[in-house]
């Protein structure tokens, strides 16, 4: 995938030479065809088929057929060439088929060479063709290592053709790329996405959080994790964050994966068992998941793997265990923030929180919305193309909407620094609480603050965080004190205040101007809408080329 020497250098490929200049030392965008002839690969093929016998034969003959119309992944099967990219070809059929066609062909040749003759016999059962098969799936031409497919990051498979995401180049179709995945919309300058836009400037007024979250999702259609971040997109519901991620997912196709609620869940058991969730992550670029228990807790040492673009070892269900690289940014949409340490800062420099405040009242919602915003997917595309444009040029840039939800989060999550702000004395005249009466009014005002049990802090882990915090235990008389910490008292009585709502653990909805105030009027749908009169007038968008 390289310009005609000759050609001039477009408005694109002026923005690549001065954001990405040229390394020499940098092979990743080499593609098969610069230094594979496949024609004489065939010719070398058809000689070795001479020099064997019975499915061997058959093998090479096979190979020099289907070199560019079938291949063998390891740890992934066999795969056929549909015209724009490579797909698993399912029960084998196509491979099948592609042995009695070669079987065919040489059926005219056999007339005159008995060995010959024979070997095609022996090969076209259906014991001798998946014989050849499996001996063709370790040939040249045929064999091809998991690591090479959708190997070039910087390449985005469309309906139109092959996009550089470094130039913005359009490029033909070649099975030589070992392409498996495809855009199901197409990159149009040409294309406008007016609702979609209208769409996001209802559930996300400011400006700055609308292109913040462009350019996260343009970033998403890089196969490599160029930022280290779990993206979360919450509110308490029915306000359309759920439908963004939908839409996008729809219009990037093959490059979306709806991973399931379980993906940072910490699993018990054979190390080397399947693990088909983590499989199931192989090439995508935009990985969602929905999560919406209350109670989740996330494996933070999980979050660090799948976020830090190292390889990843999974093995499919029946399958051969595959390595490959992290390539997708994820996406976690949920109406409750889940459980992260506080103390760890490798978790929380990753974390990006995107807050959805807007609710949408149940008789403001438009049924037809996704149907609307599917007829758009060419101008979607283009937009996140666009936003990583952006990206290019200006980074990330969290807005302060995205700081201060991201702070909030990581305060939130801190609640043992939380109750003694709240409840205890720092400088108490009896010396100090013992853990056990500190940890009894710890488990009353957490009860008080809305954090769910699954949340709150046994004693022993309540120990260890004082131990923390620089306030260890010392033994007394009267049992293990915690010296400089006591509760506040009145009277010699424990006062627990119920925390005001904006101080709680839990965020309350912005409602939209015009609303219902009362949130608990929506119904339990699983889908977002527009308002109906958003599509009377769309504003203009910011981007249609």
């Amino acid at each position: 995938m390289t310009l005609p020497a000759d050609a001039e250098p477009s408005e694109d490929l002026k923005f690549q030479q001065q954001h990405f200049p040229v390394d020499e030392d940098d092979t990743s965008s080499i593609q098969a065809t610069d230094t594979l002839d496949l024609e004489w690969q065939g010719i070398w093929l058809r000689q070795q088929a001479k020099n064997h016998r019975q499915h061997m034969r058959i093998a090479y003959e096979l190979a020099a057929d289907a070199q560019m119309s079938l291949m063998h992944v390891t740890g992934l099967g066999w795969f056929q060439y549909e015209g724009s990219r490579w797909v698993v070809d399912e029960g084998d059929k196509a491979a099948t088929n592609a042995v009695m066609k070669t079987i065919r062909r040489l059926a005219s040749d056999a007339i005159a060479d008995k060995e010959l003759y024979n070997d095609l016999v022996k090969s076209q059962t259906a014991s001798g063709a998946k014989g050849v098969l499996g001996l063709a799936a370790s040939l040249p031409g045929i064999a091809v290592k998991a690591a090479e497919l959708d190997a070039d990051p910087y390449i985005l498979n469309t309906p139109s053709g092959s996009l550089n995401l470094k130039t913005f180049e359009l490029y033909p179709h070649d099975p030589a790329d070992r392409l498996t995945k495809v855009t199901r919309g197409s990159y149009d300058r040409s294309a406008s996405c007016d609702q979609w836009e209208a769409f996001l400037k209802q559930i996300l007024p400011d400006a700055d959080v609308r292109a913040y979250l462009q350019r996260v999702l343009g970033v998403a259609l890089v196969g490599k994790q160029l930022e280290h971040i779990l993206v979360i997109a919450t509110g308490t519901g029915r306000n359309g964050k759920g439908v963004t991620y939908e839409t996008l997912g729809y219009a990037i196709g093959d490059y979306a994966h709806f991973a399931p609620s379980t993906l940072f869940e910490q699993t018990k058991g054979n190390a080397n068992g399947a693990s088909p969730a983590l499989f199931d992550l192989r090439g995508a670029r935009f990985v969602a998941l929905s999560e919406t228990e209350k109670m989740a807790r996330i494996a933070s040492a999980l979050l660090k793997s799948l976020t830090g673009g190292d390889p990843v070892t999974a093995r499919g269900l029946y399958k051969d265990p595959i390595t490959f690289i992290a390539s997708w940014l994820i996406l976690l949409v949920t109406n409750h923030l889940p459980t992260l340490p506080a103390d760890d800062p490798a978790v929380w420099e990753r974390v990006r929180v995107i807050p959805f405040d807007i609710f949408i009242a149940p008789e403001k919602r438009d049924p037809q919305l996704t149907a609307k915003l599917q007829v758009e997917v060419h101008g979607i595309v283009t937009w996140a193309v666009q936003g990583l444009r952006d990206y290019w040029e200006h980074g990330l840039s969290e807005p302060d909407a995205v700081k201060v939800a991201t702070n909030d989060y990581a305060a939130k999550q801190d609640n043992v620094s939380r109750f003694i702000e709240a409840v205890c004395d720092e400088n108490p005249k009896n010396g100090g609480d013992t853990t056990k009466e500190l940890h009894d009014a710890y488990t009353e005002w957490a009860i008080a603050d809305g954090i769910f049990r699954e949340h709150r802090l046994g004693r022993t882990d309540f120990g260890r965080a004082l131990d923390k915090l620089g306030l260890p235990a010392v033994k007394k008389s009267r049992g293990m004190v915690r010296e400089g910490l006591a509760i506040e008292r009145t009277g010699g009585v424990v006062v627990i205040q119920q925390p005001a709502a904006s101080e709680r653990s839990g965020s309350e909805p912005q409602e939209e101007p015009g609303y219902p105030a009362n949130a608990a009027t929506a119904t339990a749908r699983n889908t977002d809408y527009l308002t109906e009169e958003m599509w009377k007038s769309p504003p203009a968008p910011s981007y249609t080329g």
